[in-house]
């Protein structure tokens, strides 16, 4: 952590009250801070096309967040239900912010945007060009 934004943190902490997130970032007290490792599971829902006749077919999506890595990123195994069977597509790793409780991965197709709120999460696919290729929303799976 930038030494100036940790003096900054424990300097608002001793004043009025703010938390430290164990990504370095000040919240505000009551602010909801989500850790990675809360976000560990299955989520599943809808991914949805958004550009008429492209090759992109809607699908049932399922998402297996795993353990955060050592090098801070979470990685998402991400799949889709094909004859009643999940089929992954591939293990991207996201940068995630827990103030805002937000996944990103910049790949070759663009890039994956993820928002959490509770037991949900929203997102979508955009092409390196903007625009918005799929839409997600998915739901977390009890254990």
């Amino acid at each position: 952590m930038d030494r100036k934004v940790a003096v900054l943190c424990f300097a608002l902490v001793a004043s009025i009250g703010f938390a430290v997130t164990s990504a370095g970032h000040c919240a505000a007290p009551g602010e909801d801070v989500l850790p990675a490792s809360a976000l560990e599971g299955t989520w599943t829902g809808d991914s949805i096309c958004q550009v008429p006749g492209s090759p992109c077919r809607d699908e049932k999506a399922v998402y297996r967040v795993l353990r955060l890595t050592k090098g801070g990123k979470v990685p998402i195994d991400g799949g889709k239900i094909v004859n009643s069977k999940v089929v992954s597509m591939g293990v991207l790793e996201f940068d995630y912010e827990p103030r805002t409780q937000t996944l990103t991965c910049e790949y070759k197709q663009g890039t994956l945007r993820l928002v959490v709120k509770g037991d949900s999460m929203t997102g979508t696919l955009t092409t390196p060009d903007g625009v918005v290729y799929r839409r997600l929303s998915l739901r977390k799976q009890a254990k």
